[in-house]
């Protein structure tokens, strides 16, 4: 069976492939690195997909309340696979720009694949710092400085917010592990206001990291001046990450009176604000960034269900290839009003199967995730009627991007001139993309029976527990008592 301590490879590899970076390889041997890479962590997925779940790594060997804390479950494991499908079209992209530029993105990939695996708050902290250092960075080395104070700002107040957080919840637990939070919460927290504002104040930076309307006005500035290449990646999957800490944190020690209106209200005005962006006509990579905040609009709505993790199974997954393939069909079109380059039955299938992913129609992986949603908001029909209208927003934004691009008397086929490796390359990660979205669509019919199990396990937290005592005697409490669980 697999070895728990192979978590800690999803962070040290892409630091090592970082460092091979820094030699002058070819374009091809840039490649076949990144290659290897996703091979041998491809490895691992499946095998801890074969494994007894929750699996989890104390960092040092330390006790369990001192020591450093990763875990992993099925939603950290489907999140850990999309990640890393979507960096490798990306990483390929890549390869033709200088060794820094290969470099840092390293750096952002490794520090997406710590916090997705930290338990403790103070390594999601530094996790957080090295996802911001690497993203300005790629700013730098692209050259685009004008709008990067707007995001180093946002990043610092949220960095303050999240600093105070968990200096007080240390102070006053003694710990920054997510599963002893958990376990003391409901006695620390009982008739007292500041430990939910405390969590609220940890809520706010993920949030805008999460870049959730109204503290996204950082993102369409910053993560357009990023290298063509890694935007896909970039709006794919780092949001995503930011919405997936905020359920580990609510799933420890809930949202409560105070959080669950307040996710409530952002979430529904991010949905409505992107949905109405989606129509607005400031160019396609505009609508697409209002899509991506719609959707995290949804996530954050998700979080106030009674079983988010259900939810989020398929939507985390389903939304990070989406944006993706979306980002790189927006990268490929010219953003004009009409006459796009038109490259045969087969590009048109692609952008088919990629938009009707988007819009959620039956039966491509996007219908089968907003069901899971819808599923659990029959008593909630005001949450089902924003996500059914969102649906048909989005289904008007395809028509309109079918009618702008693919029909009309002016719209005539033509080969594109480029010829260069880097739009041959575009075009591969198009039909790349849109063969994930179909591959998850026909996955999805096939284990949506397996996503409502896992989304119930997951759930649980007496598995966290039951595993620590698993723990050798040097690395457990003997005084944790399941009984204890809330």
């Amino acid at each position: 069976m697999i070895q728990s301590w192979n978590i800690g490879l999803f962070f040290t590899l892409p630091l090592l492939v970082a460092i091979f970076h820094f030699a002058p390889l070819s374009t091809a041997g840039r490649r076949w690195l990144n290659s290897m890479l996703v091979a041998t962590l491809s490895v691992f997925i499946w095998a801890w997909s074969q494994s007894d779940l929750p699996q989890l790594l104390l960092v040092g060997g330390w006790p369990h309340f001192a020591g450093i804390q990763w875990s992993l479950d099925e939603l950290s494991l489907v999140l850990l696979g999309a990640t890393l499908l979507v960096y490798w079209p990306a990483s390929w992209a890549l390869s033709h720009r200088s060794p820094q530029m290969n470099v840092i993105f390293h750096f952002v990939l490794a520090a997406c694949f710590g916090l997705i695996l930290s338990a403790d708050l103070f390594n999601i902290y530094v996790m957080l710092e090295i996802l911001t250092l690497a993203s300005a960075l790629l700013f730098i080395e692209n050259k685009s400085l004008s709008k990067l104070k707007t995001y180093v700002w946002m990043n610092v107040v949220g960095s303050v917010f999240y600093l105070f957080a968990i200096v007080y919840l240390y102070q006053n637990l003694g710990t920054m592990n997510l599963i002893d939070i958990g376990l003391k919460w409901n006695v620390f927290a009982a008739n007292s206001l500041l430990p939910n504002l405390i969590i609220a104040s940890l809520c706010f930076a993920f949030i805008l990291k999460a870049a959730i309307f109204p503290l996204n006005i950082w993102l369409p500035e910053a993560y357009a001046l990023l290298p063509k290449e890694v935007q896909p990646f970039m709006n794919a999957v780092p949001t995503k990450v930011a919405i997936y800490l905020m359920f580990r944190l609510t799933s420890s020690v809930g949202t409560g009176s105070m959080l669950q209106p307040i996710f409530v209200l952002l979430g529904s005005t991010s949905l409505i604000v992107g949905a109405l962006g989606l129509l607005s006509k400031k160019g396609l990579i505009s609508n697409l960034l209002y899509f991506n905040l719609s959707h995290l609009g949804v996530m954050l709505l998700i979080l106030t269900l009674p079983n988010p993790a259900e939810s989020l199974l398929y939507y985390l997954a389903f939304d990070i290839l989406v944006v993706n393939a979306l980002f790189v069909l927006g990268n490929q079109m010219h953003d004009s009003d009409r006459g796009l380059i038109l490259q045969g039955p087969l590009f048109l299938t692609v952008v088919g199967i990629i938009l009707m992913s988007a819009i959620g129609l039956p039966p491509f992986g996007g219908f089968w995730a907003e069901v899971l949603v819808i599923r659990q908001t029959i008593s909630q029909p005001m949450l089902a009627l924003l996500i059914l209208s969102l649906t048909f927003i989005s289904i008007l934004f395809a028509l309109r991007f079918w009618a702008t691009h693919f029909v009309g008397p002016d719209v005539e086929a033509r080969e594109s001139t480029h010829t260069g490796p880097h739009q041959r390359m575009v075009n591969f990660n198009l039909i790349y993309s849109s063969a994930l979205l179909a591959l998850f669509s026909i996955v999805s019919i096939w284990t949506y029976d397996w996503a409502i199990v896992w989304g119930e396990q997951i759930q649980k937290p007496q598995r966290h527990f039951e595993k620590i005592l698993q723990q050798p005697p040097s690395r457990a409490v003997p005084t944790l008592e399941l009984e204890e669980v809330p």
